[in-house]
């Protein structure tokens, strides 16, 4: 606000001076020249004015979520808090992250390490909207703030196939018999029991009627490097091939 306050009283200075002279001018032109003037003048001040602001405002930002410390400093991380996650274990998205509770950080590290986190979180494919930010508790201490918007887990599909070689076969040689093609319904829930474990279900009804029940877990030791998973089926068709 200073500044602004500043940049206009000597707007106005110069431009009570830029007056005179357009009234002594004595030449046409020169008035023209001294309204560009005028003008060029006044927005770039305005410009200069907003310009520092965001300045500031900016780094009041910084100061609030910085320590007051120069930045080859470090802070610890006091705790991590975590919003948002109704189903999701906050384990799992602890599991992703590459921060945890205690480590000591270089305050220069932080916008990236904010970013490389978030970027973590969004390859889960578990949330719609991610938010990361810092808060300072003391010099040397921060408080690391995770919000969460959860998308929905539980979602259907449809599959429709033909049980002949190709389109063209079902259409013309079978005429187009409805009877000779599946209709299946799948309900997954890609996010199940909250540790990111994929259960699903299918029905197929039609010329070959099927039941399958699969069950993925994506990690089962703590370098994530192996994962398990079944699945069980039965099927009926209603001609069988034999050789």
């Amino acid at each position: 606000i200073i500044n602004t306050f500043a940049a206009v009283i000597g707007l106005i200075t110069i431009y009570s001076l830029v007056i005179r002279a357009y009234y002594f001018a004595p030449f046409c032109i020169m008035k023209h020249l001294l309204l560009v003037f005028i003008g060029l003048f006044f927005f770039s001040a305005v410009a200069l004015g907003q310009a520092q602001e965001a300045i500031n405002a900016k780094a009041d930002t910084m100061q609030k979520y910085l320590p007051e410390t120069q930045l080859s400093s470090t802070v610890r991380i006091k705790q991590i808090i975590i919003d948002g996650n109704k189903v999701t274990r906050r384990a799992i998205i602890l599991r992703e992250m590459s921060v945890h509770e205690g480590d000591t950080l270089l305050v220069d590290s932080i916008p990236r390490l904010l970013n490389q986190n978030k970027l973590r979180l969004i390859n889960m494919a578990l949330f719609n909207d991610i938010d990361m930010d810092i808060e300072k508790v003391t010099a040397r201490e921060v408080i690391w703030h995770v919000r969460l918007k959860e998308r929905w887990y539980i979602l259907p599909s449809f599959a429709f196939e033909l049980a002949d070689r190709n389109f063209n076969t079902w259409w013309v040689q079978e005429n187009h018999d409805l009877s000779r093609a599946n209709f299946g319904l799948t309900v997954s829930d890609y996010n199940f029991r909250g540790n990111l474990e994929n259960l699903a279900a299918t029905v197929q009804v039609g010329y070959t009627r099927k039941l399958v029940l699969s069950y993925l877990i994506p990690y089962i030791d703590k370098q994530q490097k192996s994962g398990l998973g079944f699945a069980i089926s039965f099927a009926i068709s209603r001609q069988t091939y034999y050789a």
